[in-house]
């Protein structure tokens, strides 16, 4: 690649290849749109363990079969180097320490407290007490491999400013998102924990070669790392809300309102037939939808009748007339509260039961 720094797009593309599943020298194919010349790759691997690549420009395929195997000579070469230079892949102490981001993050308060004490020691200095907790989840559009993921996560941790917030970052990194700690020294503000969070995003997206998406969720604010499990516990819920039930691919815990109720009933009971009776007889009898779209935009918009024809585009009269119909078909009282509250709490439920039911076919790691 030529000693500049490849962009996102341009690694991407590159891992989009599978090349670190490869064993031996491979094709890169030009990609044009983002000014990206072909390629010969050579995987450097060390006992099994993929170290880097050897990258070739090679946009006229002259290269000869001479050239190839001497190419693939260089990378053993390299692996060897690599090795007695940098030591193993995978530093034991950078295992250790997102080892204990996860230990920080159980429930149980003596291995909280041991973990605590573990990320202190590996610090120059103290850690924040002002203390946030972001959880992201990729999500796949195309056929990502699991290496093409965690380094595009990796990749976008690294390049993450720390010093933008005046923070320390700690992280874990797992096979479909991460788990990060952010620890202040003073209080950060709401819009730069999102810009943070959105930047993490951008980051993760520019090197998925548009076969991934990701989304974040942020914790409360809370003192000390001692309750980071409980920011964190908050941002998952948050993160499973994110792009799906609310269109933000951002979402904080203090936006949830109801749906952070919903978010905590066990995924194994978010069954249609859980259901409540009343949002289940309408959809007995609204076999294409229009009604039950009809009393969302209403209860959405508080009971108010030209707010929610302005959101369905339909004239006052033919909301009335909807509404009307529900009542007529279904026995239900709309001007009732608790009716309303049921209805409203059923509908968000109904989504949260449709998303659930793709995420059990299609299953991810949590992040």
């Amino acid at each position: 690649m030529g000693t500049r720094q490849a962009d996102g797009k341009a690694v991407g593309h590159v891992l989009a290849q599978g090349v670190t599943n490869w064993t031996t020298a491979g094709t890169i194919p030009a990609k044009p749109e983002i000014g990206f010349k072909a390629r010969v790759c050579v995987p450097i691997r060390w006992r099994g363990g993929l170290l880097g690549l050897l990258i070739v420009l090679d946009a006229d395929g002259a290269l000869t079969t001479s050239e190839l195997a001497a190419m693939t000579a260089s990378a053993q070469e390299l692996a060897a180097l690599m090795i007695a230079v940098h030591g193993p892949p995978v530093a034991a102490a950078d295992r250790a320490r997102e080892a204990a981001v996860d230990d920080l993050l159980a429930g149980e308060p003596e291995v909280r407290r041991a973990a605590i004490q573990a990320l202190a020691d590996g610090e120059p200095g103290p850690l924040g007490r002002h203390v946030r907790a972001v959880a992201a989840e990729v999500r796949d559009r195309g056929e990502p491999g699991p290496s093409h993921v965690t380094i595009a996560l990796r990749h976008a941790l690294s390049a993450q400013a720390a010093t933008d917030l005046g923070h320390k970052a700690l992280y874990r990194v797992r096979a479909r998102g991460v788990a990060l700690v952010l620890c202040t020294s003073s209080p950060a503000t709401e819009h730069d924990v999102d810009r943070f969070a959105a930047q993490l995003i951008h980051r993760v997206e520019d090197v998925s070669d548009g076969r991934f998406t990701c989304v974040a969720g942020i914790g409360s604010a809370v003192a000390g790392l001692s309750a980071a499990w409980s920011s964190y516990r908050q941002a998952r819920l948050a993160c499973r809300a994110a792009g799906q039930l609310l269109p933000s691919p951002v979402v904080r815990w203090s936006e949830l309102g109801t749906l952070g109720i919903l978010l905590r009933l066990p995924p194994e009971e978010l069954r249609i037939e859980m259901l409540p009776d009343e949002l289940r007889r309408l959809l007995a009898v609204d076999r294409n939808r229009r009604l039950t779209a009809t009393l969302r935009a209403y209860l959405d918009t508080g009971g108010s009748g030209p707010a929610a024809s302005v959101a369905l585009h339909i004239h006052r009269t033919t909301l009335y007339y909807r509404l009307d119909r529900i009542a007529e078909l279904t026995g239900l009282d709309l001007s009732d509260g608790r009716t309303r509250l049921t209805l409203h709490m059923g509908l968000q439920l109904l989504d949260f039961i449709q998303i659930e039911e793709t995420r059990r076919r299609n299953p991810v790691s949590e992040p």
